[in-house]
């Protein structure tokens, strides 16, 4: 009875601590920036929806940006120069969110007198739990017209988790498939091609994020992928 127990408190126990409980509100569409404009910004909040302090690391994704603009990440502890791209522990950035507190979660452009164009991807990661991570895409200047649409909920990934590959369950609209890691480094890119599947054997076990792509360069979907076994 006594290893019943046991057994039912570590599973329940492990099931909490897989919950994602972090919430990524990225702005909806996309941001109008003037090449007049010094400064423009697209609003986004993270939140902790547990019941406990979350100590979270986040880092930049730069997907499209025109030479000569610059990005910048702020949330409630700063706004920080364009060439930080991630939080850490050692220089003592990473974002504490109390039991249900809020922050601001914004992508800052500077269009410095140019025309153009940006999309980056802000993913955040509980120090404890890399399960619990979440991603937002913010974009300025893109087009947005009726020729580019898709029904995300419909398009996945499988088998996931997976071992050896990933397939996806169409291909119709997507150019190319890119990997991050939990901390937002690119790890690997394929090419859509006839076959549908894509060797991961090599990548370490983990999470992992996988951004799919239009031939615009356009990210249609974000989809988390778990990695077991392998390398």
């Amino acid at each position: 009875m006594k290893r019943t127990l046991l057994l039912f408190f570590l599973t329940f126990s492990f099931y909490l601590s897989a919950q994602v409980t972090l919430k990524l509100t990225e702005p909806e569409g996309s941001k109008t920036a003037l090449s007049t404009e010094e400064d423009v910004v697209a609003k986004g909040f993270i939140k902790n929806e547990s019941d406990q302090e979350v100590t979270v690391k986040w880092s930049r994704n730069v997907v499209q940006l025109t030479d000569g603009w610059d990005t910048a990440v702020c949330d409630k502890n700063l706004c920080y120069v364009p060439t930080y791209g991630a939080t850490s522990e050692a220089d003592g950035t990473n974002l504490v969110l109390a039991a249900g507190e809020e922050s601001n979660f914004d992508i800052h452009v500077y269009p410095n007198g140019l025309e153009g164009a940006a999309i980056v991807e802000l993913t955040a990661t509980d120090v404890s739990n890399a399960e619990n991570t979440v991603t937002g895409t913010f974009r300025f200047n893109q087009n947005t017209t009726s020729t580019f649409s898709i029904d995300k909920p419909d398009l996945k990934i499988y088998p996931n988790p997976t071992v050896n590959y990933i397939s996806l369950s169409d291909t119709e609209q997507v150019d190319r498939l890119v990997i991050y890691n939990i901390v937002g480094r690119r790890v690997k890119m394929f090419d859509a091609n006839y076959n549908n599947q894509y060797d991961v054997i090599d990548l370490p076990t983990g999470m992992y994020l996988v951004r799919l792509v239009d031939s615009s360069d356009r990210t249609i979907k974000t989809v988390r992928l778990s990695k077991k076994g392998g390398a």
